[in-house]
């Protein structure tokens, strides 16, 4: 089982760095920038859980020590990609065009005088 996600992981590397490479050469023919963006996280994931999941000798203690802090490294790095991948999310999820909150509704350029008036009224 691991064998074959061995492989799975080596082909998804190899599919989406082509189709980023692609992208770039031609950012015309990509969807939006958070599909190239989408593609090469996806890309750098694969490539590690590739590296973790290569079959290496685990029979001298020397072995399995470096088999544990490559897997080791590997986590970590997994780790500290989703905590950047999700502070970036968080940060662009309020662009500073829209004034007071996120919001998607109607009126999302709703005056601060107005909002509490909306608020307040009975």
């Amino acid at each position: 089982m691991q064998k074959i996600f061995y492989y799975l992981f080596g082909i998804s590397t190899c599919i989406t760095g082509a189709m980023t490479v692609y992208y770039l050469i031609k950012p015309s023919a990509a969807p939006s920038l958070g599909t190239i963006a989408a593609l090469s996280i996806e890309c750098i994931v694969s490539f590690i859980l590739y590296i973790m999941l290569e079959p290496r000798p685990r029979k001298t203690e020397a072995q399995i020590k470096d088999d544990d802090r490559i897997k080791s490294q590997g986590v970590t790095t997994l780790l500290l990609i989703l905590v950047a991948v999700s502070i970036v999310i968080l940060a662009s999820s309020c662009g500073s065009s829209r004034k007071y909150g996120c919001g998607g509704g109607v009126n999302k350029r709703m005056t601060w005088n107005r909002m509490v008036d909306r608020i307040n009224r009975p």
